[in-house]
């Protein structure tokens, strides 16, 4: 067996191993308590975020304050297409759909950050969306440097993470405009048709790009549509794929994958894997899934992943993943969700003051977008 199909063949393990038993719902590994595994939808959803609330508390800071949590860099519509399309090789891939959604998320940074036409723009953009079926279309991508590589991989990963956008789109969307039960409705439907064709396309995430990044990256979209929206499907779904993906945490939090794949980039991998994994979860565990931190097929938990993650980026120092402000995928922004989870984790601590001593906002292109805007905890003003 040569080297390449033994990585291929591992990594297909890891992906196929199922999630374990219930967990105990007290932060421990998985031991087959009584803990519910799935969603429960006999638990209400608590949305990931009320919007109306959180922007009246960002407004009540003092104005440096509320720049440490948010700012207006770029407030506009986005510019939408019936198809999805992509272009390059994967690495560096161009995608319509994920332009549009990173111009939502920074959009929707503006509105909280109180831009005054914030609002207009992220209107506009989900109506436009909701008249055309935005990316309903998708053209197949079969990059070049990967012969054989599945074409709708990318494609459906990318529809799928763009939801997470839309979602947060959604709920500014439902807060300024209540009344308009019509538009919420078209735009409920635009994304419901978007969760329906990532759910049911091929999707066997073979060839080289190894799919349980993909498979978060697209959990977290589902989620968080499904938790804005009450989308149960879509829930349920989120939560097989992150049981799923959750395989690539080793005991101790250790990765499990991309030490085989790619060795020389074990954290920037693990960093977005374990990213889009947090973000997920933390949608999941307003939707009913009271398991999302103790599930650990692989033998890790997320808590000790996280942890793991934080204390090997503090020891490896990587320049091209501890910048102040990384916009794309070697953010830590995400982060701030281990913060707010966890704040008395020693790792979650340290994290804490890293992410803290900027005074400006983080952010995350595919993993949470504005985290600091979104996420992070503001003090009482005295």
């Amino acid at each position: 067996m040569t080297k390449s199909v033994f990585l291929c063949c591992l990594a297909a393990l890891v992906l196929l191993a199922g999630c374990g038993p219930a967990g105990t719902g007290a932060g421990k590994a998985i031991s087959g308590a009584t803990t519910r595994a799935g969603i429960d939808k006999a638990v209400a959803i608590m949305p990931v975020i009320d919007a109306r609330a959180r922007k009246a508390a960002l407004a009540a800071l003092p104005e440096d304050e509320r720049r440490r949590h948010c700012q207006e860099f770029s407030v506009y519509s986005a510019t939408l297409s019936e198809e999805a399309r992509i272009t390059g090789p994967v690495r560096r891939q161009r995608s319509n759909v994920q332009g549009a959604g990173n111009t939502i998320l920074e959009t929707v940074e503006g509105w909280y950050a109180g831009h005054p036409r914030a609002s207009e723009y992220i209107r506009q953009t989900l109506e436009e969306g909701a008249r055309i079926g935005a990316f309903t279309k998708i053209k197949p991508y079969s990059p070049a440097e990967y012969p054989g590589y599945n074409p709708m991989n990318e494609p459906i990963f990318q529809i799928g993470n763009f939801l997470l956008a839309l979602a947060h789109g959604y709920a500014v969307l439902k807060a300024d405009y209540p009344e308009d039960a019509e538009l919420l409705a078209a735009v409920r439907k635009w994304g419901d048709r978007l969760f329906e064709l990532s759910s049911n396309a091929s999707d066997t995430f073979g060839g080289r790009t190894k799919g349980v990044d993909r498979r978060f990256l697209i959990a977290q979209g589902w989620a968080h549509w499904g938790n804005i929206t009450g989308n149960h499907e879509a829930l349920a779904a989120a939560y097989r794929y992150f049981a799923r993906g959750m395989s690539v945490v080793g005991r101790g939090g250790k990765d499990r994958v991309w030490r085989y794949v790619f060795p020389s980039r074990l954290l920037y991998y693990a960093n977005m894997t374990y990213g889009a994994a947090a973000t997920t979860a933390y949608a999941l565990s307003r939707s009913g899934a009271g398991d999302v931190y103790e599930v650990s097929p692989g033998g890790g938990t997320l808590v000790e992943g996280m942890a793991w993650l934080t204390k090997s980026m503090f020891e490896a120092r990587p320049a091209d993943l501890m910048r102040r402000r990384d916009k794309g995928s070697r953010s830590l922004g995400w982060m701030e969700i281990f913060v707010r989870e966890f704040p008395d984790n020693p790792a979650a601590k340290d994290m804490d003051t890293w992410l803290s001593a900027v005074p400006t906002p983080h952010y995350v292109n595919m993993s949470g977008g504005p985290t600091t805007c979104l996420y992070r905890q503001i003090q009482p003003q005295s």
